[in-house]
């Protein structure tokens, strides 16, 4: 955005910033996302709970054919901090910046465990330790729009969109 390099002789960056942020809807979000990538993060965030809901129900749900995930990191994480994947600059002194949800092992695990229904102990071990090393973690940074609450149209479990 160009409005770093206007002058603000009206209040109008302040006023674009809030409605960038209320467009989050992410109750006391004050940050405007910048980049697509931010935006995305953001989307991980939530994401990472529906991963983890699905996941965890067992053989009573399956991920869809199609998932479209923003940002994934080293060892098959989605990044859910603030922290830009590989970036020139990145907010700076968030201790949840670089955090990230075990996609890659959850798919991996969902599908040995749905697939294999016996003799694969080791498999599933080993897709399991990979979950547990990153597991789904929410954190209060309302600015940054991380929130344990859910969002506004939110299903009863937190999903989004239910």
């Amino acid at each position: 955005m160009a409005i770093h390099f206007l002058p603000d002789v009206f209040g109008t960056h302040k006023k674009w910033t809030k409605e960038c942020a209320e467009s989050g809807q992410v109750p006391n979000m004050t940050w405007c996302p910048k980049a697509l990538m931010d935006w995305g993060l953001l989307s991980n965030y939530y994401n990472q709970r529906v991963l983890d809901l699905i996941y965890s129900a067992g053989g009573n749900a399956d991920f869809p054919n199609a998932i479209y995930i923003d940002a994934v990191d080293l060892k098959g994480l989605i990044r859910t901090g603030t922290d830009k994947i590989n970036p020139k600059a990145a907010l700076a002194g968030d201790s949840h910046g670089a955090e990230g949800y075990a996609y890659a092992a959850t798919l991996v695990a969902a599908n040995v465990r749905r697939l294999c229904r016996s003799g694969c102990e080791a498999q599933l071990a080993m897709a399991e330790a990979a979950r547990n090393a990153h597991p789904l973690s929410l954190w209060e940074d309302p600015a940054h729009g991380r929130s344990l609450e859910r969002r506004e149209g939110d299903g009863p479990d937190g999903v989004a969109g239910v």
